[in-house]
């Protein structure tokens, strides 16, 4: 009876600070009525708005098949374990990854070993790697790698790679076969927690929803990934600046980023630059970058790896074309993308977090690439994202305080938006002013000092009415998502 009382109360605090139960509409006002968006996964439903935001574990969970075999990567953990018929068979220690925040960040993903060399020699780094098995782009699972000289190289980060012990290499080696599934785990530059059921998200104010032009969005938080709100979140769009977050990060894992490039800058004038610089110039959309890390990789090839890592972070909903700079997506995808990015690439964040960045080439041409600049109002930190002005989308990162002792990182995600920054910003304003992430029970505390005990007699109207609504509903016959009950404050 406690805990049904305690949930109670929880429900009728919303009562309390709204002045009823209300769901966000499509339309711009909040509604009394307690319906669903059957069907949305990203879509609000009546237990979230009454209880809290349901939230999904930050590390993304790991099954072994039931049959065959497969591997787990986990590089916050330095360590592979292998897995046959769903069963652990060892584990391996990793000595050496990509270092966390930089473009050569070892890349998190669903991959499959591609193929396998008993001895292989790398181009880029110039130096022989034992026992190499390839999983995608420039990336490998390798024994200690070693000169021509036979020189072993110094330890360290590597360039991306996952390095072993030489002799645990040969046992991952002659365990896996071509195809063989290898998950790798990410989020080493993140602090690695799970959402506190114990913590969550409230929708604490009643008004209006943001006024905005885009057709489709979602706000959701980068760590945990919880959704506040959306609208039309499954519907697909055009979208330049996942198509150009997608072909950068295609371009630092399939593309040599120390050999040098040359581009043809927004004025007419080329020159020659290195990867970073490069990569600055394929966020700006330069169609010329673009042109290049193509043909040095291989149109097919490069076109390849941008599907191939879409797959990767479990993008279903996106399609990515023969032209690099036009792809389309959902928010729903959007999210997965920017939370996939906090916590693998965070390197595409710092670089687009500033106004505007002064690249030289190599025969002393300047160019300015001019990144978005978005403006939060008091306390909100824009963390960097991409614009597409002419599709009208966005994919943004910020800080807002949303929590008692700490900023929380949000995303919004929006498509077919006349005016995306100014839409962006309303987001985040609305954001700012109707959520709050706190601990439950310091939340019921918080109520409950500015209620006083009158909120438990709500608790206990709002059961009443429930029960109420849950008999009309049977009576009446209706299905769960025809379910139109009004619930009084």
């Amino acid at each position: 009876m406690k805990n049904i009382l305690y949930a109670a109360l929880i429900a009728a605090l919303f009562c309390t600070l709204a002045g009823g139960v209300w769901m966000l509409r499509s339309s711009s006002s909040y509604s009394k009525t307690a319906s669903s968006e059957a069907g949305d996964p990203l879509g609000f439903s009546l237990l979230a708005l009454l209880y809290k935001i349901a939230a999904t574990p930050v590390s993304a969970e790991f099954v072994p098949p039931a049959q065959g075999k497969a591997a787990l990567a986990d590089l916050p953990n330095r360590s592979i374990t292998l897995f046959e018929n769903g069963a652990e068979v060892t584990k391996i220690p990793i000595i050496s990854i990509g270092k966390p925040g930089t473009a050569w960040e070892t890349p998190a993903g669903n991959y499959e070993i591609l193929t396998k060399e008993d001895l292989h020699f790398s181009s880029l780094g110039n130096v022989w790697m034992p026992y190499s098995m390839h999983f995608f782009g420039n990336f490998f699972v390798h024994g200690w790698p070693y000169y021509p000289d036979g020189t072993p190289v110094g330890t360290g980060y590597s360039g991306g790679c996952i390095r072993l012990k030489t002799e645990d290499a040969q046992v991952l080696y002659e365990f896996v076969d071509i195809g063989t599934p290898i998950h790798v785990l990410g989020g080493e530059g993140v602090r690695e927690r799970t959402q506190d059921s114990s913590s969550a998200y409230y929708l604490t104010k009643g008004g209006d929803r943001p006024t905005v032009s885009a057709s489709a969005y979602a706000v959701t938080d980068a760590e945990t990934g919880a959704l506040l709100f959306a609208r039309d979140a499954n519907t697909e769009h055009s979208a330049e600046s996942v198509a150009r977050l997608m072909a950068a990060l295609a371009a630092v894992e399939v593309v040599n980023q120390f050999a040098p490039l040359s581009i043809t800058f927004s004025s007419g004038d080329t020159d020659t630059v290195l990867g970073d610089d490069a990569i600055a110039l394929l966020l700006e959309g330069n169609t010329s970058a673009i042109e290049v890390f193509r043909v040095r990789a291989g149109a097919k090839r490069f076109d390849a790896a941008m599907a191939g890592k879409a797959r990767a972070m479990g993008l279903t909903q996106s399609t990515f074309g023969s032209d690099p700079l036009i792809a389309a997506t959902t928010p729903k995808d959007m999210s997965i993308f920017a939370r996939y990015l906090y916590r693998n690439k965070q390197y595409f964040f710092k670089k687009t977090s500033v106004p505007e960045e002064e690249i030289t080439g190599a025969r002393g041409l300047v160019h300015t690439v001019v990144y978005p600049t978005i403006t939060l109002g008091e306390n909100g930190v824009y963390r960097g994202g991409v614009i597409g002005s002419s599709s009208g989308d966005a994919l943004v990162l910020m800080d807002l305080p949303l929590s008692e002792f700490e900023k929380r990182p949000i995303v919004v995600s929006l498509l077919d938006s006349k005016d995306p920054a100014r839409d962006v910003e309303a987001l985040a304003e609305f954001t700012k002013n109707h959520f709050v992430h706190r601990p439950q029970k310091s939340f019921v505390k918080s109520v409950l000092s500015k209620e006083g005990e009158s909120v438990l007699s709500k608790a206990l109207t709002f059961l009443q009415s429930a029960a109420l609504a849950h008999e009309l509903k049977k009576g009446e016959g209706l299905r769960d998502g025809e379910s139109r009950v009004i619930l009084s404050p």
